[in-house]
């Protein structure tokens, strides 16, 4: 099945309502996104690792820190094929790109890593992506990951049990916007 034509876990946020970046100038947003794109892959190499076989640029050792210190506390380790996952739910057709998923305290587990803070709506996103997998979404614990520029994180647990539905409303209202074109460009 081509799924190429699936929405993508960001744009059902974004079209749902649920994220929105417009505050942010356009030249400030292209910067965050390509310090989120570098720390991905740098955090990657340090789960793979492999980090110190390579030179990143010195603003994201602290972020680099943050989150070695998050796999040595928590003990969390990503499954082979759980680091920048790709995946796709075809009954409600969307997919994306889950940042880890693993094993932490005996659970699994999916993370959501963001830079300085985690906001309600990763929640949502989470719950996206633990729908795409194929466990049962109650089976999986849910995480956002705050790497901070101080060499800490903060670990934040999504535990409420409406987030599957606040999830597929997102997705039902995404689709419905996009075929009476109310999606905002």
């Amino acid at each position: 099945m081509d799924t190429k034509s699936y929405a993508r876990v960001t744009e059902i946020l974004r079209g749902a309502g649920l994220t929105d970046f417009s505050k942010i100038p356009q030249a400030n947003r292209d910067w965050y996104m390509e310090r989120g794109k570098q720390l991905h892959l740098a955090t990657e190499y340090v789960e793979r690792g492999i980090a110190d076989q390579y030179t990143f640029d010195p603003i994201l050792e602290p972020y680099l820190k943050a989150y070695q210190r998050f796999i040595d506390e928590t003990g969390f380790k990503a499954f082979p094929d759980g680091i920048e996952k790709k995946v796709v739910n075809e009954v409600y057709r969307y997919r994306g790109t889950l940042d880890r998923y693993g094993m932490m305290c005996g659970r699994k587990t999916l993370i959501d890593l963001k830079t300085s803070q985690v906001y309600p709506e990763t929640g949502i996103q989470c719950a996206l992506y633990a729908l795409a997998l194929p466990d049962s979404f109650f089976e999986i614990d849910r995480y956002g990951v705050a790497l901070r520029n101080d060499g800490t994180y903060r670990l934040v647990a999504f535990k409420d049990r409406t987030d599957k539905d606040v999830a597929l409303a997102a997705v039902a209202l995404f689709y419905w916007k996009k075929n009476n074109n109310k999606l905002e460009a």
